[in-house]
């Protein structure tokens, strides 16, 4: 195995970052539980990637979105846009939202103390689409 590898730096970065991506999210675990709507319209691709929870996909498309940031801090562009498209390919199809969403966060990181300062930011995006979702699928059930 190469520990200099890039995909061994960055499954460290990945597991790294779980250690305070995880407990910012938690601490708003109700809002989180209300995003429901995105795990259901992508339930089946995520089940194949072992994503089971709302709760697992918001994370991972936050770390994952993290990652692609990272790659491209680096000069990596074209690893970073093989990233991201594998990121949606996998059920993570608020990545490219994400992504704008961590970019604004390390423009604006002395306006917020900590990552968990910014959550709020990131939930209220995943809230509009979560609304946009329901609102479809009741729009669709109307019209049957």
């Amino acid at each position: 195995f190469d520990f200099s590898s890039l995909g061994f730096r960055f499954l460290l970065f990945h597991e790294f970052s779980h250690s305070f991506v995880n407990p910012a999210f938690e601490k708003f675990s109700d809002r989180v539980s209300s995003l429901e709507p995105l795990f259901t319209s992508r339930e089946e691709i995520l089940r194949k990637y072992t994503t089971a929870s709302i709760e697992a996909m918001i994370i991972e498309m936050v770390i994952r979105s993290f990652e692609v940031f990272e790659l491209l801090k680096q000069g990596e562009e074209e690893q970073a846009a093989n990233k991201l498209k594998d990121n949606i390919n996998q059920g993570y199809f608020l990545s490219v939202e994400t992504l704008a969403l961590l970019k604004e966060y390390a423009r604006m990181k002395e306006q917020y103390k900590s990552f968990e300062n910014f959550v709020p930011v990131i939930l209220s995006r995943y809230e509009t689409e979560a609304r946009a979702i329901e609102n479809l699928s009741l729009s669709e059930k109307a019209d049957s």
